[in-house]
């Protein structure tokens, strides 16, 4: 019986925040996901021969889903977490939609701060690197992550998201969204930034291999000269023996606002 099916807590250290998130209704079909893990081989040839997509198991894709559907409830749109979380852009609370009939959890907060300007509210937040817990709902005990980053409960293969950042809830009534203090939207897109990171809901790979993301933001999108940049990034380590990288085509884009690329690395 896999935890899927049960409900999942994700306790945010920060702010002393338990937050109870649904399970999906109905649950995933396995069938459809990854039922054994890609050996590096394998992955070659998907590559070679452009058989996408690749999947997740059926676990891990739930829980990247949950995750999903949160962020989707607390900021304007995943495309401004990104930015927050991965390129370092400040945050600023919006109102939603309607936001008249908002809490008394909302008393802090003086909605004169914010006018149709978006006027910053918390102008100098930096994406918080606390990480994320997640606890068995019916036994309250923390799900052991294994040595591959995997969840380990009842040979449950779900993510560990104790590698995903913790923002604060926005107040009833409100969204995140992330902004730019020091430069306009234009001078972004002119001007290219780039940052290699751990892919945060990797596929369904083998122990030692890595899945790593390239995000560009700005001067068109993923080309050669930023892939050979991030390369030459990892080649700095001693320990990786191969590497193989992939743009998702426009159907499988998870995030198609900003341009990323795939770089996997066969470990020894």
């Amino acid at each position: 019986h896999s935890f899927i099916h049960s409900f999942i807590h994700i306790t945010l250290t920060m702010t002393n925040r338990r937050l109870q998130v649904e399970p999906l209704d109905p649950p995933l079909d396995p069938s459809k996901f990854a039922t054994t893990k890609y050996t590096w081989q394998e992955l070659k040839e998907i590559i070679a021969n452009d058989r996408f997509p690749i999947y997740r198991h059926v676990d891990q894709e739930t829980t990247y889903r949950l995750y999903s559907r949160q962020l989707k409830k607390e900021w304007k749109s995943v495309c401004d977490f990104v930015l927050h979380c991965k390129f370092d852009f400040g945050r600023r609370l919006i109102p939603t939609i309607s936001n008249e009939n908002n809490d008394s959890n909302n008393a802090n907060v003086n909605p004169n701060h914010i006018s149709d300007k978006n006027e910053v509210l918390l102008s100098d937040q930096k994406c918080d690197k606390k990480m994320v817990d997640v606890v068995d709902a019916q036994t309250e005990k923390p799900l052991q992550p294994s040595h591959d980053g995997g969840m380990v409960k009842n040979n449950s293969h779900a993510l560990n998201l104790s590698t995903l950042p913790i923002i604060p809830p926005p107040p009833n009534g409100y969204k995140w969204e992330s902004y730019s203090p020091t430069s306009t939207s234009e001078e972004i897109m002119q001007e290219p930034q780039r940052v290699l990171a751990m892919n945060d809901f990797p596929y369904y790979m083998e122990d030692n291999i890595e899945h790593w993301c390239l995000w560009k933001l700005g001067g068109g999108d993923v080309d050669d000269q930023d892939i050979r940049w991030a390369k030459e990034k990892l080649n700095t380590r001693d320990d990786i023996l191969e590497m193989q990288h992939w743009i998702n085509p426009v159907q499988y884009k998870s995030l198609p606002d900003i341009d990323h690329a795939h770089i996997i690395c066969l470990t020894q």
